[in-house]
């Protein structure tokens, strides 16, 4: 039997900077490429066929679906893959869609989106997408912005297997230097402001413009589009389900609304019984609120489960260093000293460079052992971290100023603790780590 032929199709518009590394990626994957080109003066399509690539020229009209399939209906493969200019494959991948690409029953497969947070660092944030899907001319993208394929394939073909591959594709488009150079959330608001005129029926639409108000700090506007976008769906039937309520939820804390966030959580955990980000985020938020036996029972649930299943929207910190994190700061605030130490140095192992971790651990050993035990320690610790880099680095270009000023503040004073109360660090990393939507790194594609 012949190896079935994939189609990587894009749609660019000056992508130069990225595209030759993002073709680079795909050698040995693919077997055709079409770019769609809406209307490049950088040199993008040159650069497109030097790789090999058919360019069609098509104008922009606002609509990303219609650019997407402009480059389906001229694809000849048995599968089609998508990929933005932004994006790579990561080392591994053109063997996993070559194997996957064989799947006699499978109709889709949702590739491992990687969000990288800045250059060079690694993803915090997972995302399992549709990329790979076979080319059917009823397998057609819908919406002017984050558009999707998988309602065309569901409604042609209802029973439509989809198979969840750990192929990862590494995504540099949010940035916040990106983000901000191109517009994006104005971009985005806009697109999904015409898409809701149009189609006001669409939970996806809700969910995906409350994203962009919180991207732009509106978060009363934010909050009503994820009501209405709940309000929409069947939660067991909806693919990005589980995100809406993890998303929901930071808002409503980033709000002021704790309690209802909890509620919220809580409700999505019978629903997600193995989500580990929501049972991380109900710890850290439960223990903001002084309710310590429910935040420890949480976080180490989060424990025990480690990073959430491949099908879910996950970030491995929620499964790993995080909940490890705040069970030492509980621990040490109600002084039991040995777990706590042990909590801090479980952190230690999933992120060695996580220096919040490092200063309660010499900060400890300072109360129980002296100086010189903390002093040692933090000479080891230092030894292995040359640079004194904090791994959890919050960029805040994309914040609005009060915010960004204030996470600022924070986290310069979360890297000096050392001998200040046990419990200051924990709510310092709480309110960094659910702040963290604003930096545009929860994705709001989901499907």
């Amino acid at each position: 039997m012949s190896r079935p032929q994939i189609s990587l199709c894009m749609i660019v518009k000056n992508e130069t900077e990225y595209l030759d590394a993002c073709l680079t990626s795909v050698r040995g994957a693919v077997d055709e490429i079409i770019v769609v080109d809406t209307g490049s003066d950088d040199g993008s399509a040159e650069l497109a066929m030097r790789h090999g690539a058919r360019v069609i020229r098509k104008p922009w009209r606002d609509d990303f679906a219609r650019a997407r399939n402009a480059g389906l209906d001229r694809a000849r493969g048995d599968w089609i893959l998508v990929l933005d200019a932004d994006e790579r494959l990561e080392p591994g991948g053109a063997a996993g869609l070559r194997t996957v690409a064989q799947e006699p029953e499978a109709e889709a497969v949702l590739i491992q989106i990687c969000h990288e947070p800045g250059p060079g660092q690694e993803p915090t944030v997972i995302n399992p997408v549709v990329r790979l899907f076979r080319n059917r001319p009823e397998y057609r993208f819908e919406g002017r912005v984050h558009e999707q394929i998988t309602p065309s394939i569901c409604r042609a073909r209802p029973e439509a297997r989809f198979i969840v591959s750990e192929v990862r594709v590494r995504h540099l488009g949010y940035h916040p230097e990106t983000v901000n150079s191109r517009n994006k959330v104005a971009r985005n608001l806009r697109l999904l402001r015409l898409e809701i005129r149009d189609h006001p029926d669409r939970p996806f639409h809700w969910y995906n413009l409350g994203v962009e108000y919180v991207r732009s700090g509106r978060l009363p506007r934010a909050l009503a589009c994820f009501r209405r976008a709940r309000r929409g769906i069947e939660p067991e039937r909806t693919p990005w389900a589980h995100l809406l309520y993890k998303t929901e939820a930071r808002c409503l804390y980033a709000a002021g609304q704790p309690g209802d966030a909890l509620a919220l959580i809580q409700e999505g955990l019978r629903l997600f019984p193995k989500y580990t980000d929501l049972y991380c985020l109900a710890g850290l938020i439960a223990l903001d609120l002084g309710r310590w036996g429910a935040g420890t029972e949480f976080l180490r649930k989060a424990v025990e489960l480690g990073p959430a299943p491949s099908m879910f929207h996950r970030e491995e910190r929620m499964g790993t260093y995080l909940p490890c994190f705040a069970l030492g700061a509980a621990a040490e605030q109600l002084r039991v000293y040995d777990a706590a130490l042990m909590w801090f140095k479980a952190a230690l192992t999933f992120q060695p460079a996580l220096r919040p971790a490092a200063l309660r651990i010499a900060a400890i050993l300072r109360v129980i052992r002296g100086e010189k035990a903390a002093s040692d320690f933090w000479a080891t610790w230092a030894a292995g971290d040359p640079k004194g880099r904090q791994t959890r680095r919050i960029g805040s270009t994309t914040l609005s100023p009060g915010v960004s000023r204030r996470l600022a503040d924070a986290e310069r004073h979360l890297c000096r603790i050392t001998d200040s109360t046990p419990f200051q660090s924990l709510i310092l990393a709480v309110r960094l780590e659910i702040a963290q939507i604003q930096l545009g790194e929860v994705a709001s594609h989901a499907l």
